[in-house]
This record gives C-alpha cells, sequence and structure tokens, in this order.
C-alpha cells in the first residue's frame, strides 16, 4: 500500500496558508469539466489540485472508496496546515455532499461547493474526444468513461437543491475564465475572504 507520505511527496502544495483553508469541493457528472475548473480555480486562488482520478492512476488505487480514504486523511494532514484544496471528484448524491460539509466543519475549513454541468450533446462530443486517446486520457489523469458506464453513473446523480448553497457552472467553452466569469465575485468573495 502507498505510504500517505509518498502520496504527499508527489502533490504541488502551495505556500499559500489560511487562517480557515477553503476546501472547494467540485463535482458533477463525468465529461461536465470538473477537472478543468478544479485546475483552473486552484491556479487563481492558490490552492492544491487534489483529483480522485488522477491520485486512483498515479497510485494504482483499486476503487473510488480506497482512493477517498486516502484523500480524506491526506486533506485532514494538509487543511491542519492552513493548505486550501480543490477537490476534484464526483460527490453525485446529496449523502456525498453531506459527507463533505461535515468533514468540512470538522477541519476548520471553509466548504465551497461547485456542481460543472454541461448540455448532453456537449457530453457525447467530449466522451468521443476522449475515448478516442485513451492513452492521452490517462497522460491527463483522467479516465475514458463508456456511453454504458456514463449512463450507470447518471442514475446517482442528485441534482442540489437550491438550500444546498452550490454554484453550478455550466461548461460551455473551452476557456475556464469564460465558464467562471458569470460567478467569478460569488467565487472571489468566498475565497478571498480566507486569506
Amino acid at each position: 500500500m502507498v505510504s500517505s507520505e509518498e502520496i504527499l511527496t508527489s502533490l504541488v502544495v502551495p505556500l499559500k496558508r489560511f487562517a480557515k483553508p477553503p476546501l472547494v469541493v467540485v463535482f458533477g457528472l463525468p465529461y461536465t469539466g470538473q477537472t478543468e475548473i478544479s485546475r483552473y480555480l486552484s491556479e487563481k486562488y492558490d490552492l492544491l489540485f487534489f483529483s480522485t482520478d488522477w491520485l486512483r492512476i498515479r497510485f494504482g488505487f483499486s476503487s473510488g472508496p480506497e482512493t477517498h480514504q486516502q484523500m480524506f486523511k491526506l486533506a485532514k494532514e494538509l487543511l491542519g496546515q492552513g493548505v486550501g484544496i480543490v477537490w476534484d471528484g464526483i460527490h453525485l448524491s446529496k449523502l456525498d455532499r453531506d459527507v463533505m460539509r461535515s468533514f468540512a466543519k470538522e477541519n476548520n475549513a471553509k466548504l465551497v461547493l461547485i456542481n460543472t454541468a454541461a448540455p448532453q450533446e456537449l457530453i457525447d462530443v467530449r466522451l468521443e474526444e476522449r475515448c478516442a486517446d485513451p492513452e492521452k486520457a490517462t497522460q491527463e489523469g483522467k479516465y475514458c468513461v463508456t456511453k454504458e458506464h456514463f449512463a450507470q453513473i447518471a442514475t446517482f446523480l442528485e441534482k442540489p437543491s437550491e438550500e444546498e448553497e452550490v454554484i453550478t457552472i455550466p461548461t460551455l467553452d473551452d476557456n475556464q475564465e469564460n465558464n467562471i466569469s458569470p460567478f467569478k465575485s460569488r467565487i472571489d468573495f468566498l475565497l478571498k475572504q480566507h486569506g
């Protein structure tokens, strides 16, 4: 089994520290742009990019639950050091998101939930492109999710209610700044208040 120290040394941990670190959880169906939005936010706000798929591919974890177990352990340590995190994952059910809410509270982190969305036609195009070159997808820290597997995953989606205080970002553009632009002031407010 891979040690936490080995994983930590492979991460690019930003130097910036927060009194109450943000924990930005980016979730959505495959091909809706979670990874791209997560990378953009991590670079723009000096937060650690933390990806479920990347860790599974890089360290050969056999399952999502095994990966999440490691991620929770590492996130607890990093948040305790004041490191802000962007957690790129699926978190499709309200229960999944409630687990993240509790985790943030237990670790004195400010939770920001971001749901990525895209029209089915665009999802289909992205699926075709990624699955046409699975090796490239793996190098980017992503998996090729087939149409059949996508349909299965989609059955688990519980769309967030207004009470959940989730920012939903449609990813209609390859330029993440364009996708985030309508929500920029809200995200700035939520993330910059932790400096």
